[in-house]
């Protein structure tokens, strides 16, 4: 780990700073969370568990334009995650969810210059 690695974990473990949320692949979504497997030598059990992580919210990037008016921020909400917590890649459609709120991955993640956070953009699943 680098100087800034060191610091951008110090931020996100700050509870002041960054909020719990819970991460799981879109795959892990359409499965129950415990599946019993029934093998002909036994019983396997197979249990699927969001990740933990801790996030910080983030402005969206893209400002949405009205005609002769001012610029407003697009209505979307953005997490960043440090990649060393989430080395793979997000995928659309992955679920996080933070405090009682579900959210989607709506859009490809990006990688901050340093390559050491995800900026995620997320979509409320109702």
């Amino acid at each position: 780990m680098n100087v800034f690695a060191d610091a951008l974990a110090d931020i996100h473990a700050d509870p002041d700073v960054s909020v719990a949320c819970a991460w799981a692949p879109s795959w892990a979504r359409a499965w129950p969370r415990t599946m019993l497997l029934d093998l002909e030598a036994g019983t396997a059990t197979l249990t699927v568990q969001p990740a933990e992580l801790r996030c910080i919210d983030a402005q969206p990037r893209e400002p949405a334009y009205t005609l002769g008016g001012p610029a407003i921020l697009a209505d979307s909400r953005r997490i960043s995650i440090p990649i060393a917590e989430l080395p793979a890649e997000p995928d659309r459609g992955d679920q996080v969810d933070v405090g009682a709120a579900s959210y989607a991955v709506d859009a490809a993640p990006e990688r901050d210059v340093e390559g050491l956070t995800w900026f995620i953009t997320l979509a409320e699943i109702d």
